[in-house]
């Protein structure tokens, strides 16, 4: 039977990216970063793991944009970016190494120049001129992860890595009572807490962590029945999974699992 530590540390698949990877896919547990081409004028995504992502264009004509936690499938614009650099940040190290909330980036995205400081902006095309950028960037959010300067107190922090820690190992099957338990917090401080440092509620994520492990499954095992998922993952039965995946996805498992 598959067990939760195959997948990698909370990067989301999107099955519905008409995306062209290229040359370069790094990832460590807090940031993932991809070489993308796209020739359309809008991505359609699902929900992912609760990612606040940054895509940047260039060198020669230098634009990005910030992109926030997609809590439902939809389509979100690309303005104009064709081909460059896809940063996808873990649930809160966005707001940990940023100092930004990230309940204040839209999932349409904002343009970089009002979400980052005019020098963090130059950093960031600097980085993209390099002859390795993928490379240039992770050494530039390390830098700026080590930066004393920080918005969010180190409880908020320690809370939200343990919140979503807990999530993650339970495949989305916890409830907001269990998290208090843990956590010696109130639900109130966890969902104010959580809410603005990863951009959903708990309850959101755990349902967005749990249909992400179901796509993961139903990926990685082609013969595993509906039945089977439901019950690793926790679902009350194969009826709520249905329900539920189709509600983020568009289509039923059945017919995912089809295609």
């Amino acid at each position: 039977m598959p067990n939760k530590t195959e997948q990698k540390y909370f990067f989301s698949i999107q099955p519905y990216w008409s995306c062209l990877e290229k040359d370069q896919n790094l990832t460590t547990d807090r940031v993932s970063i991809t070489h993308f081409h796209w020739n359309q004028e809008e991505l359609e995504c699902v929900p992912g793991n609760g990612q606040v992502g940054i895509m940047l264009s260039g060198p020669e004509a230098f634009q990005g944009f910030c992109y926030g936690v997609l809590d439902a499938k939809g389509s979100i614009p690309l303005h104009g970016l064709t081909d460059g650099y896809f940063m996808r940040f873990s649930p809160g190290t966005f707001s940990q190494i940023c100092n930004i909330p990230a309940n204040l980036i839209p999932a349409e995205g904002l343009d970089l120049r009002d979400v980052f400081s005019p020098s963090q902006v130059e950093e960031m095309r600097c980085a993209i001129g390099k002859p390795d950028p993928g490379t240039a960037l992770l050494q530039m959010i390390g830098a700026w992860s080590e930066s004393p300067d920080s918005r969010t107190s180190g409880r908020e922090r320690s809370l939200v890595e343990e919140v979503t820690q807990l999530i993650w190992e339970r495949q989305g099957n916890i409830r907001v009572r269990d998290l208090e338990e843990k956590t010696m917090y109130s639900s109130r401080y966890i969902q104010s807490v959580v809410g603005s440092q990863v951009g959903v509620a708990p309850k959101q994520l755990c349902a967005q962590i749990r249909f992400q492990q179901a796509l993961f499954l139903l990926c990685r095992y082609p013969q595993i029945t509906l039945s089977q998922v439901a019950q690793i993952l926790g679902y009350s039965d194969q009826a709520h999974f249905s329900r539920e995946f189709k509600r983020f996805s568009g289509i039923s498992p059945t017919i995912y699992q089809k295609k």
